[in-house]
């Protein structure tokens, strides 16, 4: 009886140091992750580890989104958009990037913030203007180029719209980035990447849909989370970050923000 407990123990040990492995091996701490694609597109997405294995914390969907084009110096070492400090300034508290402000429009801000209300409306989250004093929350920080990134890869940055951090599950607190100076302030293109970096924050992956936020597909017509499930991949299908064959990136959603009520 003694060695059959023993010989079961010894097994889920072994199956839990492999599921370890494994998740460590697709997402090290720190590591980028780019993919260039025809059009006008591209994003780059800083892998980070699951530290709810370990302590046991569940990941905490933020219900907050804090729109910020006000500009702010970020400090490395984590996530956390209440204290302006983010994974994507870099590994240590000791790294800062500076973003500066929004140079657009009015109106063009206006035509952003309609057609994000727009995108997310589905879903039990707030999108707002003002920065909150009392409540956590999300901030997407609108304008500047990608020049300005720290440990880049390659020259495939200068290149790319929007950076978020992912793990395949909402990142509390997460700070996105939204290039808008280098979009030249489009209202549309602006919308688009900072719907498919919010994506990201809350645990998306891309999705081959050329409809789809979450898409690095061409253009093809108005953009939404689409309620279908899809493959993941850039330019052609690969299995989902996960494992998982297939997303549905309106249905995931709903299962991390829940549904607006009104």
């Amino acid at each position: 009886m003694r060695t059959a407990i023993i010989s079961a123990v010894v097994t889920l040990l072994v199956v839990a140091l492999i599921i370890l492995v494994l998740v460590f091996a697709s997402a090290r701490k720190g590591e980028k992750r780019s993919v260039k694609r025809s059009g006008d597109f591209l994003d780059i997405t800083v892998r980070l580890p699951l530290p709810w294995l370990f302590s046991g914390a569940k990941p905490k969907p933020n219900k907050i989104i804090y729109i910020n084009r006000e500009g702010a110096m970020l400090r490395g070492g984590g996530d956390d958009a209440t204290n302006n400090r983010a994974t994507l300034a870099g590994k240590s508290i000791g790294d800062s990037i500076s973003v500066p402000a929004w140079r657009g429009s009015y109106s063009r801000w206006a035509a952003v913030m309609k057609c994000l209300r727009k995108a997310f409306a589905p879903f039990d989250v707030e999108i707002v203007e003002r920065r909150p004093v009392d409540s956590n929350y999300m901030m997407v920080l609108f304008g500047g180029h990608p020049k300005l990134l720290k440990n880049r890869v390659g020259k495939s940055h200068l290149r790319a719209t929007g950076m978020a951090p992912h793990n395949g599950l909402p990142i509390h607190n997460a700070v996105v980035l939204v290039f808008t100076r280098f979009m030249k302030e489009s209202a549309r293109r602006t919308c688009e990447t900072a719907a498919h970096e919010i994506g990201h924050a809350y645990g998306l992956d891309h999705g081959y849909h050329c409809r789809d936020f979450m898409t690095y597909l061409g253009w093809c017509g108005t953009k939404r989370f689409v309620n279908k499930e899809i493959p993941c991949g850039e330019k052609k299908k690969r299995k989902c970050y996960g494992g998982s064959g297939l997303q549905n990136s309106h249905q995931d959603l709903l299962k991390v923000l829940g549904s607006r009520t009104q």
